[in-house]
């Protein structure tokens, strides 16, 4: 892949047949929670699907999807749920993790959105760090949540 332009990448609108070239790469690297040992990236976006607000967004670089990042309901209009999201290897490192949360995060705002929600497992450090830049606080723990005794954290960020 050649050198990645970051003011060049529009966050866009994705379908399940976008992800067909980086869904098994996001498989090997899902971790999934105790109560669902069995769940896929695949089967949470079935699962997902069924929500109204569900939406995949993504970058293409060169034609190909680079990265995905998903949108569910919750609690109310004015929040939303950043679901399963990744970034392909070939261009982890440069950013684009970042950069696609905070530019769903503006996407939303627009559409009057004033709070976030996501999770994500403890030894998910790259998520982890992209979360607590931006600005999101962790407000919820679930102890040995995950199959390998990783705990679930859940984080919020608030407009205000």
């Amino acid at each position: 892949m050649s050198s990645i332009n970051m003011s060049n990448l529009t966050l866009l609108r994705l379908s399940m047949n976008d992800l067909d070239s980086i869904i098994l790469e996001s498989e090997k690297s899902f971790l999934p929670s105790v109560n669902n040992p069995q769940e896929t990236a695949n089967t949470l976006f079935s699962r997902f699907s069924q929500d109204p607000l569900f939406a995949i967004y993504g970058y293409k670089i060169e034609g190909d999807t680079v990265s995905y990042i998903t949108a569910l309901g919750y609690q109310d209009f004015n929040s939303i749920s950043i679901g399963p999201m990744f970034v392909s290897n070939k261009v982890q490192g440069k950013g684009i993790g970042k950069k696609q949360v905070l530019d769903f995060i503006n996407l939303y705002k627009t559409k009057g959105t004033n709070e976030f929600f996501t999770k994500t497992w403890s030894s998910n450090q790259k998520s982890i760090r992209i979360f607590l830049e931006l600005g999101f606080k962790e407000y919820k723990r679930h102890q040995n949540d995950r199959v390998n005794g990783d705990d679930t954290i859940e984080y919020i960020f608030s407009i205000t």
